[in-house]
């Protein structure tokens, strides 16, 4: 080996030593870094070993010793969080190899080992709610509820079970808010004819013509007697009638099964379900609200929530339906109102300076003697010395000046309905009062700080009216700050200058007005000169410089109120609506509902005997029964057909009847556009061809009370013929979606042709792909009283878009 051989030999043993102690030496921090990047890539197993590699080689780092337990921690949570949104999400796998990395990182991890735990019994828990969901199909809901708690005591988070138990609670609130209807076996009307009968005979009667089973009270008198004499009604109108004749009042139990009790405070309270509804309101305040619900129905059991801003209330299902439409009608958005308020300051000065300035000053200097010598003095002079000096500046000034600022202040302030607005654009002063308090010794100072607001103060107060006007209250006050005053016990007060403008405007929505004549005019007039010289008349400016000066200062104010929102009236059938008695409350109207085909309804009723004769009577279902004259327009209200019992519109057949020879079939259709949009109103048309005479119709349609809304019924052209005045009514169900149309002409004579019955205009409240409106009963009469034959197209059907 030669020496250059040997020599780099030596140099790379060198280098390789080096290299291994610089690594160990550095062995700590790199698995540190290493560790921590293996953590970023997710690789946690390999990242933490890094870390407790680092840890172990340098025992004494703290640093690196809280890092290690601090990444660990984190990523046990990290793992833990994704195996239970995988366990909640259904991936089992995934969840189970989650828990499985916690337990290799931290063994004997409690939430881990309780995830596994909860990983076994899925398998059972999927079981159960497939048995739950079962019996709800089957209409169980106890079981279902029984199998979904089960399940949620074990995984409170368990989305199928939790998804049960919430289909559990909506069946149960819409059982429980739609009481049962009763549903006769018999669907052709019915006419009662007794006279001094015993109650129970009559209900005994109705209930083997109806089919439905009447529980009667222990408390009903059994000598109580009925006398009613009515015609061609359905038979839940008959029991209406002789309940509220006998002074009773019913229960539906099911649909076939009533329970009759006397109409007494006791009896009522007794037997009367009540309901809870909870009522969060947006605009309005709870506590104003309870006390119109108190005042105008009665309300008693109430209770209000301020946190909330809910109403709680207790009462029977139609007074919770009252208090619906009477909070739909105060809970209305305030309006707003958006002020553009503009304010200037306009200063005008003007100044002028024209004259001389002479000197105003002398000197005269007088040096001590001690300090003067005789070799000091001039050669001729022997007395003491004295010096005058004369400043002998002359200036001939001309100057002028002018000027004009404005101080501009322009907010832009939204403000609700009848609130005050503040707007302050100044200074704050203090003041400082002191106050002496005589003591035995020493008189105690106490001082007070308060503040001055100075400069441009604002406050505008808006009401928007109902016809886009709105009436501003507005006071303008500007103030400037003079000079300070200080008292004899020390406060400290200030000259304040202020223009101030209070009034009230009437403005449309965008108008200007423009508020000015708030001047204030300052003219000075000041001059400096030689005494003497500078009042001369016309040769004084050449001793003097007088000065003029004029200071203008105007304030202007401009308002443009603009209105963001104004108060939206309810509709007219939303601030007037039916509310019952004093003493029972009812959400709509009583109206009497008739299944018959023949014409109007006509009833009548006498008192309850009290006699002690046998009563007699009959009762009868009736197919066709004879006509009978016109009623009143006064004294019949429009009937009512029944209706499918689901809220939601439905397809129904062509509603048709047997025609009689003697008339041709009266073919009723419909005109209305194939869709409209939410927000919108469109008009239905119920358009009529009357081959034979026509005198009157009766008419029922059912729509969706969800999407639709009725605005306005009007009468059609068609009966209207040779200007003939006809007897038209109508009653909207608005929470049924049902509305009732009769019209009627007056005398013997009859029209033909072809025309509308009436119009309904309907405004669209959401949207639904196909919403129908049904016609769900006809009654078209003959100019003698006979029904007239019909046929409807059927079901009309209108696209509802957003």
């Amino acid at each position: 080996m030669n020496r250059s051989a040997a020599m780099r030999w030596l140099a790379q043993r060198c280098g390789l030593v080096v290299g291994a102690l610089v690594l160990v030496a550095c062995a700590g921090p790199m698995s540190d870094r290493d560790g921590l990047a293996l953590i970023v890539d997710g690789q946690y197993e390999q990242g933490l070993e890094k870390l407790e590699e680092a840890a172990k080689s340098d025992p004494n780092n703290v640093p690196l010793r809280m890092r290690l337990l601090t990444t660990r921690e984190r990523v046990v949570v990290q793992l833990l969080a994704t195996a239970e949104s995988a366990r909640l999400a259904g991936d089992v796998r995934e969840a189970d190899a989650r828990y499985r990395r916690v337990l290799a990182i931290s063994p004997g991890d409690t939430r881990a080992s309780e995830g596994l735990r909860l990983l076994e019994k899925r398998d059972l828990h999927g079981e159960m709610v497939r048995q739950a969901q079962a019996a709800m199909k089957n209409g169980d809901l106890e079981h279902a509820e029984s199998q979904a708690l089960k399940i949620l005591m074990l995984s409170p988070k368990h989305p199928g079970a939790t998804e049960v138990l919430a289909q559990v609670e909506r069946v149960r609130a819409l059982d429980g808010m739609v009481p049962p209807q009763l549903k006769s076996r018999l669907t052709k009307p019915v006419s009662l004819e007794f006279r001094d009968a015993n109650i129970k005979m009559v209900f005994d009667v109705l209930s083997r013509i109806s089919g439905i089973n009447f529980l009667l009270d222990k408390d009903i008198k059994s000598d109580t007697k009925v006398t009613i004499y009515v015609r061609n009604v359905a038979v839940e109108d008959a029991i209406d009638l002789t309940l509220v004749q006998s002074q009773l009042e019913k229960k539906v139990l099911s649909d076939n099964s009533v329970l009759i009790y006397p109409n007494t405070p006791q009896k009522v309270r007794e037997y009367q379900d009540l309901v809870v509804r909870a009522f969060y309101l947006v605009n309005s305040e709870a506590k104003q609200t309870a006390v119109v619900l108190k005042s105008i129905l009665k309300l008693k059991d109430m209770h209000v929530d301020d946190r909330l801003n809910m109403i709680l209330v207790r009462d029977t299902p139609e007074a919770i339906r009252l208090a619906e439409k009477v909070i739909r009608v105060q809970d209305l958005a305030e309006p707003e109102v958006l002020l553009e308020i503009e304010v200037l300051e306009i200063n005008r000065t003007r100044a002028l300076e024209l004259g001389v300035s002479w000197p105003d000053t002398f000197t005269w200097l007088v040096p001590d003697p001690r300090n003067i010598t005789v070799a000091d003095l001039p050669f001729n002079q022997h007395t003491t010395a004295s010096r005058v000096g004369v400043n002998s500046t002359v200036l001939a000034k001309l100057k002028a000046d002018s000027s004009i600022a404005n101080t501009i202040s322009n907010p832009r302030i939204r403000i609700k309905n009848r609130d005050r607005a503040r707007v302050l654009v100044g200074d704050r002063v203090p003041i400082i009062t002191a106050t002496i308090t005589p003591g035995s010794t020493n008189p105690v100072t106490t001082e007070s700080i308060s503040y001055l607001d100075v400069g441009l103060k604002l406050e505008a107060e808006p009401v928007v009216l109902l016809d886009d006007d709105v009436q501003v209250k507005v006071a303008l006050e500007v103030s400037t700050l003079g000079e300070s005053v200080t008292t004899n016990s020390g406060s400290v007060a200030y000259r304040v200058g202020t223009r101030t403008i209070s009034t009230l405007l009437r403005l449309k929505d965008g108008e200007t007005q423009v508020l000015m004549g708030l001047i204030r005019d300052e003219e000075r007039r000041t001059a400096s000169g030689v005494p003497g010289l500078m009042e001369m008349p016309v040769l004084g400016r050449l001793f003097s410089i007088p000065r003029d000066e004029r200071q203008k200062t105007e304030i202007v104010l401009s308002i443009t109120p603009r209105i963001i929102r104004n108060l939206t009236r309810p509709d007219a059938q939303e601030m007037e609506f039916w509310s019952g008695t004093d003493a029972n409350m009812k959400a709509r109207r009583p109206v009497l509902q008739s299944g018959m085909a023949t014409g109007a309804v006509a009833v009548t009723t006498a008192a309850a005997g009290t006699g002690t004769g046998t009563g007699t009577g009959a009762a009868t279902a009736n197919a066709a029964a004879p006509a009978l004259p016109a009623p009143r327009q006064d004294a019949a209200l429009p009937p009512v057909a029944r209706a499918p019992e689901s809220a939601a519109a439905v397809s129904a057949p062509p509603v048709t009847n047997t025609p009689p020879a003697a008339l041709q079939p009266l073919q009723v259709t419909w005109q209305a556009p194939p869709s409209a949009r939410v927000g919108e109103q469109f008009v239905v048309g119920v358009q009529a061809n009357a081959p034979s005479p026509l005198a009157g119709a009766a008419v029922s349609l059912r729509f969706d009370p969800s999407a639709l809304e009725v605005v306005g019924v009007e009468q059609g052209d068609l009966l209207k013929q040779g200007n003939v005045e006809n007897r038209f009514n109508h009653t909207t169900d608005a929470l049924g979606g049902r509305l009732a149309v009769s019209v009627a002409r007056p005398g013997a004579d009859g029209v033909q042709g072809q025309g509308r019955l009436f119009n309904v205009t309907f405004r669209v409240k959401r949207p639904a792909p196909q919403s129908q409106i049904l016609l769900t009963s006809m009654s078209p009469l003959a100019p003698d009283g006979s029904p007239v034959p019909f046929s409807v197209s059927g079901a009309l059907s209108i696209a509802l878009q957003p």
